[in-house]
């Protein structure tokens, strides 16, 4: 996800990891990230503008398995796991949505009128107690 190019990334880790040498990966796919919210469009949107506008690379955790393979690594193997958040303020740590949203007011993508029902969404779920977010991760390994 942070990288400007991962099969380039995973190519390099290839190159130097010495032979029957593990290379190993974690990263989410942004685009499993959920959040327990009554606004279904609005919580879609603000995935897809955190997954295809604030991450270099959403879509990382789901395309590990292949890029292993044309870089030729061999016994690849996958596993998931889900990172389950209950607590605003951490989710807000690791997945700014606040934050990211306001970007995307900023460009036009969210209006005042969402940005503000997205808030007061979020902050009632926190205060009622019952504010649920979750993402999936992937754990990619491959042997050269």
């Amino acid at each position: 996800q942070h990288m400007d190019d991962p099969m380039k990334a995973v190519s390099e880790m290839r190159r130097v990891v010495r032979e029957n040498g593990i290379v190993a990966i974690s990263e989410p796919d942004w685009d499993t990230l959920l959040i327990d919210l009554d606004n279904k469009n609005l919580v879609r949107k603000l995935i897809h503008f955190i997954t295809d506008n604030i991450v270099r690379h959403g879509w990382i955790g789901r395309q590990l398995p292949r890029i292993f393979k044309e870089v030729g690594l061999r016994n690849i193997s996958v596993s998931a796991d889900s990172l389950l958040i209950n607590d605003l303020s951490l989710a807000e740590k690791i997945y700014g949505f606040k934050r990211h949203s306001l970007t995307g007011l900023q460009q036009n993508f969210f209006t005042q009128q969402e940005i503000d029902e997205l808030f007061r969404k979020l902050d009632e779920a926190e205060r009622k107690g019952h504010f649920f977010c979750s993402a999936q991760g992937f754990m990619v390994t491959g042997i050269k």
